[in-house]
């Protein structure tokens, strides 16, 4: 990463081709929102030092994998249903998604 600085305004970040972030997906947008409008503190902290993005993504990707844990945990407690209907399997690993999603939306809340 290297900087430029204009003397009128604040310095430009350049980031190197690999650095360069890949699109946030649904639980790193809402961790950026959160952190925006509820941490701006911390917000400003990690968007100054140029670990904002790397915090998130890392915060992103361990909420992805507690969620399927989450969800394989689950389908070990309440197995799938023995049955060929597609949609009745949808349906059940649907319901068990829903309740993993339970426990990400707290774990969202939490600060990063």
């Amino acid at each position: 990463m290297t900087a430029r600085t204009n003397p009128l305004s604040l310095p430009t970040v350049v980031l190197e081709p690999e650095e360069l972030p890949k699109p946030l997906g649904y639980y790193g947008m809402e961790i950026l929102r959160m952190m925006k409008n509820d941490y701006p503190d911390r917000y400003w902290k990690l968007l100054l030092s140029g670990t904002l993005m790397r915090t998130i993504y890392l915060r992103e990707q361990e909420l992805t994998e507690l969620k399927l844990s989450l969800v394989q945990a689950l389908e070990q407690k309440f197995p799938r249903p023995k049955t060929s209907s597609f949609l009745e399997v949808a349906a059940h690993m649907n319901i068990l998604a829903e309740a993993a999603d339970e426990v990400i939306s707290r774990e969202l809340r939490r600060p990063v």
